[in-house]
This record gives structure tokens, sequence and C-alpha cells, in this order.
């Protein structure tokens, strides 16, 4: 009888201490999943971010080869041409007034 009893109560414990130990792990990832969800929407407004920067740069970039085409076209020439350096075609007459 007294075998029984201690069987019982040593079966009992560890029962106790399994369960206790399963909720304490459970306990645990509840937690941690509450973290990584935190840090995953911190992520998320990141790449937003990181994005639309993305896109800007990509506008500037598109900005950048359409303002060098015109640079290097021949309208851009003749402007600075005239403007700059007050050259004039045949035929022209140039009036600068003081």
């Amino acid at each position: 009888m007294q075998k029984r009893k201690r069987h019982f109560i040593s079966t009992f414990a560890g029962t106790v201490l399994f369960v206790f130990c399963a909720v304490v792990f459970l306990l645990g990832c509840v937690i941690k999943n509450r973290s990584l969800k935190n840090d995953a929407a911190q992520l998320d407004q990141q790449i937003a971010v990181l994005e639309e920067q993305l896109e800007e740069e990509r506008m500037r970039a598109i900005e950048s080869q359409v303002q060098k085409r015109y640079y290097e076209s021949d309208a851009y020439k003749e402007v600075l041409a005239r403007s700059r350096f007050n050259l004039i075609y045949e035929g022209d007459r140039l009036y600068i007034i003081k």
C-alpha cells in the first residue's frame, strides 16, 4: 500500500511539473509571438519608406537623363551660344544695349 501511495505521489508530482513546464513554455511562445509581430510591423513600415525613397530616386534618375539629353542637344547649344557667347547666324544682327 505504501509503495502504491509513493508511486502515485511521484507520478502526480511529475505530471504537475510537466504541466507547469508546458504552461511556462506556451506562455513564453505567446510573448515571443507578440514581440515578433511588433518587429514585423516595424519592418513593414521601413519597407514602405524605403520603397517610396527608391521611387523618388528613380524619378530623379529619369529627370537627370532628360536633362542630360537636353544639354547634349543642338537646341541647348544654340541657346547657350546666343545668350552667353553672343554668337549669331550669318545675316543676323546683334544689338548690345548697355
